[in-house]
């Protein structure tokens, strides 16, 4: 159940055609709260609101906080070639700091006018802008390479992925940076199934891959030119 902040009350699960539904087009399911005129999305094919619904004037704060904040972590992941997700989450946990607050309660979703003015603040903030969110990009392993044939995922964040069953040896690419690839061992066969039939597969990597050890390669191509300057 998805709460209205302004009045408390239970918000209504509404899709396009629904009466009360707050955009011309389809956006997707979006809670809503129709006597406050607030609202919030979902996550892709989920249920699952973006955050806290949003009336117009919190909605144009979050708008001017995501303008300020989305443009760091962006330059950082075109800079280091590090994922969207890796580079995002940087993002917060540097705002997190900044902030003062708990990393599992910085989300400019769910955030209030005074939090998203002080996210713009910080932002903006020459002597606090410079400030590094640090990933370090993992390094290429020494081991020989093995190659697992990969499949085309439809994710934002995973770009394809391989098994081979006999090493239990998971592979997998990003949609974003330079095309490396990790290898993931000792992934049983029932985790790969229950990662290929994943609704959101970015979100099945981030919680049940990501935390796991890997061995990191060279994308194909970078392999292929090394081979042909040797």
């Amino acid at each position: 159940m998805t709460i209205c902040r302004y009045c408390q009350n239970p918000a209504a699960l509404l899709r396009h055609g629904d009466a009360g539904y707050p955009y011309g087009r389809d956006y997707g399911p979006t809670w809503t709260c129709t006597p406050c005129r607030a609202w919030v999305g979902c996550h892709p094919r989920t249920e699952k609101p973006l955050g806290g619904l949003a009336n117009a004037e919190l909605r144009l704060a979050k708008q001017a906080a995501h303008a300020a904040f989305d443009p760091l972590w962006q330059r950082k992941m075109a800079r280091e070639g590090v994922t969207q997700g890796a580079a995002r989450r940087a993002g917060y946990r540097w705002l997190a700091d900044q902030l003062g607050l708990p990393f599992n309660k910085t989300h400019i979703g769910y955030f209030d006018i005074a939090q998203c003015q002080r996210v713009i603040e910080v932002c903006k903030n020459p002597s606090t802008r410079s400030e590094p969110m640090n990933i370090t990009p993992a390094a290429f392993t020494d081991k020989a390479y093995t190659h697992i044939p990969m499949t085309a995922v439809e994710s934002n964040q995973v770009g394809a992925v391989g098994y081979d069953p006999a090493t239990q040896t998971l592979a997998v690419t990003f949609a974003r940076g330079a095309g490396a690839i990790y290898h993931y061992p000792n992934v049983s066969p029932e985790v790969h199934a229950e990662f290929m039939a994943a609704e959101s597969k970015g979100s099945f990597f981030g919680q049940h891959i990501k935390p796991l050890p890997f061995d990191k390669f060279p994308s194909l191509a970078e392999q292929e030119k090394a081979k042909a300057e040797a």
